[in-house]
């Protein structure tokens, strides 16, 4: 599997010379050096030169060195276009110390040059500015990033890359901007949901370098939900290269886990199904169970496969669908039982300013949230500083409900708390228009004990009210040791007659995406080129 992503730069320029009352303007344009993909995005100042010559994507610096100076920078995002702006301001002041000739000047990230300009004319023609100590010079320099991938894949929004960064507020509520990083660390991962990808939040932690919306992982072994697997990671001829090397093993898990998304080197991603990147393939022989003389309904071991490809034995012997045996519930295989309508909600209300690592509280997280440390594994959440178009909450509070925007109505038909959550009443209730709203239960929980209700409602907005305060949610890997709100439709496979006693109930299915359990193995490569 191979991805190619390009970030494109479009930079301009904006030289202010002031002497004696007068001012003169310079606009031009620059070229991108190759060892942009050497460090960081974080621009940090401008480098001034007095050299001639041409200047060229292979240049390491400018042609003759002057000064150096620290500019102020503001990053903002233009979402129409999907670009990153960084635009830095500083100035030469008018003093003995900064007397000489400047025709050209590079944009500098820390000491090194990553792009280089000769100062132009509105003709585009070279020109030189004699600075004496009654001069200044005012630098604007406007740098411009999109980025793009090859099909299939589709490049992750700019506000999740390090192309753009947010300052966030930290946990003591003061404003700070996260230490950028590079392309020197990048990963693979499964993802089984869209919104582990895409997201909603904004780019404040860099850990993952170059990553989305949430933080780092630091898996230096590959899970079955996440890992970074990179196996090499280069610069040569104008161009990154990073190889990656996944591998899922076999771990306790007891239930299935369907990956529907690929992000790669968190610039890119693709959506499954797509044949070009995982062939459809067949599960052969998975068990469904043992006869017992007498039952003819037995649970699907499967949420999802492709339609209409499935094949039972019994005993060794090939059944006919549809005569010898029928499943239930056949649309249940036309979508993937982990993606409830929350993978692409958006939330108000709860506890999303404090707890930051984006874990779901009734989103059915598959994985435990890693911490920074590496024996640990990814969720299927993020790490959102945007949070009012969170859909994620770790916490909700007496007085202050946590409202689900499902984008459009949706019937939900299961609500489920663990033992370990904390003891209250919950309120539930729906909403068409999202002002009036008709309650849908309100049931007690118990101190160390399940709360679970089944209810059959239909709308875009969910209410949950709650009388006390509660804790944070203790994630795990089982899906019933989480909160969970959503539909759930099991699969059953009715048989005309019963499979005799001690008969051997086996099941063939075609997958388009790569499936999970405790006894599979996924071994997954791939490579991935930027190039500016």
């Amino acid at each position: 599997m191979d991805s190619k992503c390009k970030i494109r730069f479009q930079n301009e320029y904006t030289v202010t010379v002031e002497r004696c009352g007068k001012k003169k303007e310079y606009h031009f344009g620059n070229v991108v050096l190759s060892n942009m993909l050497n460090v960081s995005f974080n621009f940090t100042g401008v480098r001034l030169g007095s050299g001639t010559g041409t200047p060229a994507s292979s240049d390491t610096d400018v042609f003759t060195k002057l000064w150096d100076i620290t500019c102020t920078k503001t990053v903002s995002l233009d979402e129409e276009k999907q670009a990153a702006i960084h635009t830095l301001v500083g100035e030469v002041p008018p003093d003995t110390d900064h007397v000489g000739t400047i025709t050209e000047l590079g944009v500098l990230v820390s000491s090194t040059v990553v792009t280089h300009a000769l100062i132009k004319d509105a003709e585009s023609n070279p020109i030189t500015i004699k600075k004496d100590d009654l001069t200044r010079v005012i630098v604007t320099a406007r740098i411009t990033m999109t980025l793009s991938a090859s099909s299939p894949w589709i490049a992750v929004p700019v506000r999740h890359t390090q192309l753009y960064m947010k300052k966030a507020k930290d946990d003591e509520g003061q404003e700070t901007e996260r230490g950028w990083g590079d392309l020197g660390s990048l990963f693979l991962e499964l993802c089984t949901n869209s919104n582990a990808a895409i997201g909603d939040g904004e780019m404040t932690s860099t850990y993952s370098y170059i990553g989305t919306s949430y933080g780092s992982y630091y898996c230096t072994n590959s899970c079955y939900g996440y890992g970074k697997a990179q196996s090499s990671n280069s610069y040569a001829d104008s161009k990154r290269t990073a190889k990656f090397d996944f591998r899922a093993p076999a771990t306790l898990l007891d239930y299935p886990v369907y990956f529907n998304t690929i992000l790669i080197g968190g610039v890119c991603y693709a959506e499954l199904p797509n044949s070009e990147l995982v062939p459809n393939y067949t599960i052969t022989g998975y068990p469904v169970g043992t006869g017992d003389g007498t039952t003819k309904d037995f649970l699907c071991p499967f949420s999802y496969f492709v339609k209409d490809t499935d094949s039972i034995t019994v005993g060794g012997n090939t059944l006919t669908r549809g005569v010898d045996y029928t499943v239930i519930n056949d649309n249940n295989h036309e979508m993937l039982q982990e993606l409830t309508p929350f993978a692409r909600a958006k939330a108000s209300g709860g506890n999303r300013e404090k707890n930051r690592s984006g874990v779901g509280l009734f989103t059915r997280p598959l994985y435990k949230w890693p911490s920074n440390y590496p024996t640990d594994f990814g969720n299927t959440n993020g790490w959102y500083s945007n949070y009012k178009d969170s859909e994620f909450v770790s916490r909700i509070y007496k007085g202050n409900p946590v409202i689900f925007d499902l984008g459009d109505s949706y019937e939900l038909n299961k609500f489920r708390l663990p033992a370990s959550f904390t003891a209250a009443t919950f309120t539930l209730s729906v909403s068409t228009d999202g002002e009036t709203y008709t309650e849908v239960f309100s049931e007690a929980k118990a101190a160390n004990t399940v709360l679970e209700k089944d209810f059959d409602a239909t709308g875009r907005y969910w209410k949950l009210e709650t009388t006390a305060d509660t804790s944070t949610v203790d994630f795990s890997a089982d899906p019933a040791a989480v909160p969970f709100l959503g539909k759930v439709q099991d699969g059953y496979i009715h048989f005309k007659e019963a499979p005799a006693s001690g008969a051997a109930i086996t099941m063939n299915v075609a997958m388009d995406r790569p499936f999970k359990t405790g006894e599979t193995v996924i071994d997954y490569s791939a490579t991935l080129e930027i190039t500016v």
